[in-house]
């Protein structure tokens, strides 16, 4: 009886879906945080629907961002973040790693 609340899911996001997918089946294991990585860079659909969407006019949607967080078994996480440097132009990015410990603080009890 729910079905009708589910939300629709644009062809584009099912592409992306299906594609991320692919890779998690598809791809060596164990994963690295470099293949993660490199996830967020496939263009393997064309430029609307890859998991990086550069767009093919002016107004069409492009990704802007994407993060891949690992988590170290100390405990300490890594954040690698993809931004895009001018969002005409999304095939151009920038890519920073930063360690949590660099950015919060621990409270010693």
């Amino acid at each position: 009886d729910f079905v009708k609340y589910n939300a629709k899911l644009g062809e584009s996001s099912r592409t992306r879906f299906d594609r991320i997918g692919s890779l998690l089946t598809e791809s060596a294991k164990p994963f690295s945080i470099d293949d993660f990585t490199s996830f967020t860079d496939d263009r393997h659909d064309g430029p609307v629907n890859s998991i990086w969407r550069v767009g093919d006019a002016r107004h069409s949607i492009k990704t802007q961002a994407a993060f891949t967080v690992h988590i170290s078994p100390d405990g300490d996480a890594e954040i690698f973040l993809k931004i895009c440097k001018d969002p005409l132009f999304p095939k151009e990015f920038e890519t920073i790693k930063i360690k949590s410990s660099e950015i919060f603080c621990s409270v010693n009890k």
